[in-house]
């Protein structure tokens, strides 16, 4: 679980950087779930702590990426079964999770592994937290197609065309594996 110094460490670096290149949008992509509500509380307070230290005003967008999950996406008629095309997305629905308002986006980023069987595509879930902003739908599919972009991040091939997962939740994923091995990682 994330904690309030993990934060303030990682979100001081990103606003300096931010205030530097007058960048006004900071994203935090999330590999997963928050594992309490204290991870969500945490990462706000840090925020505001950074953007009042640094007198910097920037907006937080927090986006946990759902790499594993259970819902299938297709289309269908009376006869066959047809996966969706490569970068279709669209708005799921509004919830609340841990006190939050969030709103959920499935994004195929990626063909199926098995062309021509049956079987469907393993979508992604965004799950984006409203803990500062309101999100309309618009502002949902934006990101879901800011995602779909990040997929395209050296990852060209001719089999699929993309990854499923975005470039840099991809590379955190490596990071968090090393660390765990016990790697040291110099950032």
């Amino acid at each position: 679980m994330l904690r309030y110094d993990n934060y303030y460490d990682i979100l001081r670096y990103v606003i300096s950087i931010a205030k530097d290149k007058g960048a006004k949008r900071i994203v935090i992509l999330r590999d997963g779930v928050p594992k309490a509500p204290q991870e969500l509380y945490d990462c706000l307070r840090a925020f505001n702590k950074v953007k009042k230290e640094l007198n910097y005003n920037a907006k937080l967008d927090y986006i946990s990426v759902i790499k594993r999950s259970s819902v299938r996406i297709f289309g269908s008629n009376r006869d066959t079964k047809v996966n969706p095309i490569q970068g279709t997305y669209m708005y799921l629905c509004k919830l609340k999770h841990f006190n939050y308002y969030v709103h959920e986006a499935i994004i195929v980023a990626s063909k199926p592994e098995s062309e021509g069987k049956e079987g469907t595509t393993k979508p992604i879930i965004l799950r984006m937290y409203e803990l500062e902003n309101t999100y309309t739908i618009n502002d949902v599919k934006k990101i879901a197609e800011e995602y779909l972009a990040l997929t395209r991040l050296n990852f060209w091939n001719l089999k699929t065309g993309a990854s499923k997962i975005a470039l840099p939740v991809k590379v955190a994923d490596q990071l968090a594996y090393l660390m765990s091995l016990g790697v040291p990682v110099k950032v």
